[in-house]
């Protein structure tokens, strides 16, 4: 291949990169959050793979409102404010009992309206994740204040994403400049 030739792929090479590198990153960012739902979820760590405890047996009172399986709720206990309420001698750990959720580890998901808010945002060349609205910003903060850094991509998360961005940029590169895969 001429000198030429060379530089002209070169050229094509940077102007490819520029174009799709957002991609990749969006791709890469995408596995990585699947990952970060379900260290979260599935397992109930946070992000230096800690356990993030057990819910409190505390005993509570809770309105209907409160239970995303509403059928779960059966009134008695004291009322207030004309309002019928449940009574669980076992607190937030029975709540989620009650309801068929899991109990036995904190997962940071109830009705999982956080976790469904945590997503992968593409602004330009710019890729990030982040909470798409501000009940669950203001949830996540909470969560975190109780449990660590929970949201964040773990090390291993954090390594695998480099990896797969790192991949994707040889891929590219490959296929630009030797024709192939």
């Amino acid at each position: 291949m001429s000198l030429q030739a060379h530089m002209q792929r070169l050229q094509s090479l940077k102007s490819e990169l520029e174009r799709d590198h957002t991609d990749i990153l969006e791709a890469a960012a995408t596995t990585m959050l699947r990952k970060i739902k379900r260290r979260i979820t599935h397992e109930g760590k946070n992000s230096e793979n800690a356990d993030m405890g057990s819910y409190s047996t505390t005993p509570i009172t809770v309105a209907q409102k409160q239970f995303v399986n509403k059928g779960s709720f059966k009134a008695g206990g004291k009322t207030g404010r004309g309002k019928k309420t449940m009574y669980l001698p076992s607190g937030y750990r029975q709540l989620k009992q009650i309801q068929g959720l899991e109990a036995g580890k904190v997962n940071a998901s109830y009705s999982g309206h956080t976790t469904d808010s945590y997503v992968v945002v593409k602004t330009g060349k710019r890729v990030f994740l982040g909470m798409n609205n501000k009940t669950a910003s203001r949830k996540r903060r909470y969560i975190e204040e109780k449990y660590g850094p929970v949201y964040l991509a773990s090390k291993d998360e954090y390594l695998a994403y480099k990896k797969e961005v790192n991949n994707g940029l040889k891929q590219l590169t490959l296929k630009k400049l030797l024709g192939h895969v």
